[in-house]
């Protein structure tokens, strides 16, 4: 990671200087490696895959009775379990990466081309990530400012999707605080999301059901079963909480008898 920041404001010190100093080393820092040079395998963390300069071609509409071809190529293409995941594009620290300049709309047309649901920008003083279903910033980072203090954290904020009878991610006795557990029969969360998930190209089939702690829902689940995985989430949780427990339990259902089955 770049060490002297006041590197950024000498002339030489260009989009390649951005690429090599700045975006490789936090791409490494965050677990990417290049595409194609490590395997998944079973029960790990998720595969995070970087792959530079892929070559694409696209059309674009000059006029109304005209299109012209055009090549490009976004300096890496982020992977997440072999899926695209985002376009991270490099720029001079000179050049403006907000949502009204050209880069944007370049980088932008990249995303959309290799349908990627996020793209990145980064020109050295900040970087920003951009989600193509709503195309506003999601994340504003002013690297010199905050990069060194989120890079730090051993074990701060991360958000991610995990099974809760099985968190292999988090180390034992490392969380405060868990809320908002399951509701029981109350919201079949899954069948309510499909058009979210939908959208932002999240498959929700039937293994993902199965594993989904609740009564009822377009599987019917019984008691029984609401039951057995909340025994299993429970134990997990409170293996992840420090020595002093602290898990809230609320749960919306209907019948004193469901809330006893906790």
């Amino acid at each position: 990671m770049l060490e002297d920041w006041s590197l950024l404001k000498v002339e030489n010190f260009k989009e390649d200087s951005v690429r090599e100093f700045i975006i490789m080393p936090l791409l490494k820092k965050l677990g990417f490696v290049l595409k194609d040079s490590t395997k998944q395998k079973e029960n790990t963390k998720p595969t995070l895959e970087a792959q530079l300069s892929l070559r694409g071609r696209a059309k674009l509409q000059v006029g109304s009775n005209k299109q012209l071809e055009t090549d490009f190529m976004p300096d890496y293409m982020l992977f997440v379990d072999s899926k695209i995941h985002c376009i991270f594009d490099a720029k001079s620290p000179s050049e403006s990466i907000t949502k009204e300049s050209k880069n944007y709309q370049q980088v932008l047309l990249y995303a959309t081309h290799f349908k990627s649901p996020y793209f990145a920008l980064c020109n050295g003083f900040e970087l920003r990530l951009f989600a193509i279903a709503r195309q506003e910033v999601l994340l504003e980072i002013a690297l010199k400012d905050e990069l060194d203090s989120i890079l730090s954290k051993s074990n701060g904020e991360k958000i991610f999707q995990a099974d809760v009878t099985n968190l292999r991610e988090i180390q034992s006795e490392s969380i405060d605080f868990i809320i908002d557990p399951p509701y029981g029969a109350k919201i079949p969360y899954l069948d309510l999301s499909t058009m979210w998930n939908v959208w932002f190209d999240l498959p929700v089939d039937r293994d993902l059901k199965e594993r989904e702690c609740i009564k009822k829902g377009s599987l019917e689940k019984s008691s029984d079963e609401y039951q057995e995985l909340m025994t299993k989430s429970l134990k997990e949780m409170i293996e992840c909480l420090n020595i002093i427990v602290i898990l809230p339990l609320s749960s919306n259902i209907k019948t004193q008898s469901f809330f006893k089955s906790l």
